[in-house]
Order: C-alpha cells, then structure tokens, then sequence
C-alpha cells in the first residue's frame, strides 16, 4: 500500500521450496507497506514496511537559485541548487559543487556542499568587482546548471516629486534619479540617460549629468492621459538600471463636477440607512480627474453628511453618503476649487413601525356581544425615530389566534393620518375573547395587539308568533340571537 507503488504480480505461485517473489518498485520516496497472505487464508495477513529512496543516478540541478536583477559588489549573494530525481523527489546528502567565472573576483564560502533533505544545498557568494559572473553548481554525474549573475558597484534610484499630474500642467513632475557608490557616497559627475514610454509624455532632458549630490533631475509634462513609465540607466562597465511611474490625469484647473447621482435616492429617516453620493468630475475636454478633492454640503433639509470632502479615485469618483432621522427632502452639493458645482435630492420616508414608539389602544375592555355594544380603536405608528406613519390606504385591523365569530370592524378613518394615527369602530355578536392586530398591506405593524372580550347579550322578550308547519307558536321564550 502507498502512493506511486506498483507491483510486477499481485498473485504468486511458491516454488519448490515455498518462497514466492515479486518485484516492487515506487516513484514517490516514503514508507511503503507490502502485504502478503494465503489465497485460501487472506485473513492471515503478514506486512513489510519498505522505504523507497531518491534515484541518485537520474538526479539532476533543477534550479539554480540567485537574486533577481542586480546586486552590490561586496555584497554576500545566498546561492541555492535545488537536486531532484527523475521522478521529481529530492535528493539528500548528495555533493555539488558550486564555481563561478571569473573565479578570481568571486569568494565562496564552501565550494562543495551536500545537500539537505530538501534536496538543497546553498552557498554564500560575494563579488569583488562589477560585472557578470557566470555561477554553477555541478554533481558528480555530471548534471550542472549556470546562471549569470550581476554584480554592480554603484546604486542608481529614480523617484518622482509627484506620481500624479494633471494634463498640460507646466510644471508636470520632476524625476530625481540619484547615483551613489557601494558604500552610499553621491557619485557626481556621470551622465544619466532618460527615456519615457508610451508615448505623449515629454521630458526636459534625455541625458543629463549628475550634481555634487549625485542628483540628475528631469521634468516630465503631458499633453496626454496615461501612465506613463520613466527609465534612468547609467553605463560603468555595467548598465544600471532603474524605472518609476507617473499617471497623468485630467486638468483640474478646468475641473467640474459632471454628474453627482445618489444612490438610492429615497431612504429610511432611521439615521442608520444611507444613500451613497457619487461626483463625477471631469476637465474642460472631458477628461477623468483623479486625485482631486471634491467638497460636499448641505443646502436644505435636515440630514447628515459623513464625509464633506473626498478625494476622487481612478475613475474620477468622489464618494459620500447622507443619513437622517427626519422625513423630509434634502439638497446636497458637490464642487471643486474650480467650480462647476452640482446638486442632487434625497427624500427620507418614515421607517417601519417601531414597537417603542406605537401604541394600540381600546377605549373598552369587554363589549356585550349584540352588534351595539362598541369599542373604539386607535393606533398611533411611528418609526423608531420618533416619524409618523402616514398612509391613506392599506391599514386594517385583523383577529389573530382563535378566532371570535360575529365581530365586525368598521372602515379605517385615515382623517388624521398625517401624525400617524388611525381609528375604527369594532362591535360584535358572539363570545370569546378576540385578540386584534393592526395589518398594513399584509404586514403585522410593530407586534402590536390589543383584547377585547365579548360578552353573552341578555335575553329580551320577543312578542308575536312564528308559523312552523302550519302551526303559529308564540315567540315570548325565542331567545334573541342565535
């Protein structure tokens, strides 16, 4: 048993002196199980444990490991060779050898090194001078692997005043590219090449010589949007190379606010629920504007603002969010230091009922059950901020639980919606105890409710009779109802 384990036969016939043999073979390293049993006893099982080894004679370097790019002379370089079989296990304990060319210029800490169980041996190299070296690392079967490596004694960087301009900007960004020695002291003197791509960029120089501070500044303008990627190289036997980047967006002293949409536009005067506010804002020519602080207000209603001011983001975005706790319309404002102001409305609507701030109320607790005995009921809904409710259609009072028969329930009276408030008549002809609820378009409001118990009506005397069968049987003793 085990991964990657074959066998030459799973069913062996025992020779003339009992043994049976079979070849097992793996390509995976790691503890294998063999078992074996009688074909008429396979309960009786006999097992072995194998340990299946790398295949030293197919191992191979499968990679050499070495920084990227360039590194300081003097400077010690962690060399790493990674031995692998044909299978892709690693290989332990197996010697390689690492050289570098030219050898002179290059101190190795060990030149042979075994490798560990991860199948990796590493060495420290450090180069004496700039320049490239070819690095090695062999095993005795001959297997070898190289890989150039690059060594400098001068450190060139390149930064940017600012990596965000505006299109036609005179001033555009200035790019300091600074060359300094291994040991971090300015190198003046030596002339920096500068090139820009793609193309619609400029820069004031394309080589320009470095100061006392080892300092050689180019300007960078646009007469187009873009992003726009600055190299500075400088050549001493080897070319030093390094890059920056500047995005260039629109102009923001034709900035304006384009299109200021809220989303939604009618919210819930909860002070929790939010519209999100989004100014677009672009150039005179209609370019995006990134980076460009956009400033919010509130020109009428009452609402908050969680944010007056924000930056617009790559798609020339600037995004705020308004909330309330009062019903009402509200005007909000978005503009830049250049202008082109806009406004958008948001309207906040009462939230749903809230329990602490709605009643249900009957001006009677038990009613005699004869269609005139009657209670009058009064719901008073508002939102948790304290908004009425108003609707004109929809509300109703429903039983919920056992149900009560015969109870009527007048119409809603919506005269003094406007505060929340809604009224109905409730009289009734059975027993029982009701349990009344108030239902707005299908929706139990707030988990109000309110009893009413209905009372048997007294008997009254009824006079004349009553024809059944040809027969007038006097009424007096008919009861009332029923």
């Amino acid at each position: 048993r085990g991964t990657s384990v074959t066998l030459s036969s799973t069913s062996v016939e025992t020779d003339d002196r009992g043994f049976a043999e079979i070849l097992v073979t793996s390509t995976e390293v790691g503890l294998k199980t063999v078992s074996a049993s009688l074909a008429d006893k396979p309960t009786e099982v006999i097992s072995r444990l194998l340990n299946a080894s790398a295949d030293v004679n197919s191992a191979t370097i499968t990679s050499l490991e070495i920084p990227e790019g360039q590194v300081m002379v003097a400077q010690d370089v962690a060399v790493k060779a990674h031995v692998n079989d044909q299978f892709g296990n690693p290989v332990a304990h197996q010697p390689v050898t690492f050289s570098a060319e030219p050898s002179s210029q290059m101190i190795i800490s060990q030149n042979t090194v075994s490798t560990n169980t991860q199948g990796v041996a590493e060495v420290t190299m450090t180069p004496e001078r700039n320049g490239s070296y070819m690095v090695k690392a062999s095993l005795p079967n001959g297997a070898s692997l190289e890989k150039q490596l690059e060594a400098i004694d001068e450190k060139l960087t390149l930064t940017a005043s600012s990596p965000l301009i505006g299109v036609y900007a005179p001033t555009g960004a200035t790019l300091t590219a600074t060359l300094t020695s291994a040991n971090g002291t300015p190198v003046e003197g030596q002339v920096i090449n500068f090139s820009v791509t793609p193309e619609g960029a400029t820069l004031s120089g394309g080589k320009v010589r470095t100061n006392s501070s080892g300092q050689a500044p180019v300007v960078l303008t646009s007469n187009k949007v873009g992003t726009y990627t600055v190299t500075a190289s400088f050549h001493n036997g080897v070319t030093i190379q390094t890059q920056t980047t500047v995005k260039v967006t629109g102009n923001s002293s034709t900035a304006h606010v384009a299109s200021f949409i809220a989303d939604p536009s009618t919210i819930a005067a909860t002070n929790t629920d939010l519209s999100t506010l989004k100014a677009t804002v672009e150039d005179g020519s209609g370019n995006l504007i990134e980076g460009l602080t956009v400033y919010f207000a509130l020109k009428s209603g009452s609402a908050t603002l969680t944010s007056l001011t924000a930056v617009t983001d790559q798609n020339g975005i600037a995004t705020t969010s308004v909330k309330g706790a009062m019903t009402g319309s509200v005007t909000v404002s978005a503009v830049t230091t250049a202008g082109g102001m806009q406004t958008v409305d948001i309207t906040l609507v009462a939230g749903p009922a809230d329990t602490s701030q709605s009643v249900l109320k009957s001006n009677r607790s038990s009613l005699k059950g004869d269609y005139t005995d009657s209670a009058e009921l009064r719901l008073v809904l508002h939102d948790i901020s304290g908004n009425p409710i108003k609707v004109s259609e929809g509300m109703e009072f429903v039983q919920s639980g056992t149900n009560v028969p015969y109870i009527k329930i007048s119409a809603i009276d919506y005269s003094l919606n406007i505060n929340g408030d809604y009224k109905a008549t409730v009289t009734g002809g059975g027993e029982g105890i009701a349990t009344l609820i108030p239902v707005l378009n299908g929706v139990h409001q707030a988990g109000l409710s309110t009893t009413i118990q209905f009372t048997r009506a007294e008997d009254k005397i009824m006079s004349g009779t009553v024809s059944v069968n040809g027969t007038d049987l006097p009424t007096t003793t008919f009861p009332s109802q029923g």
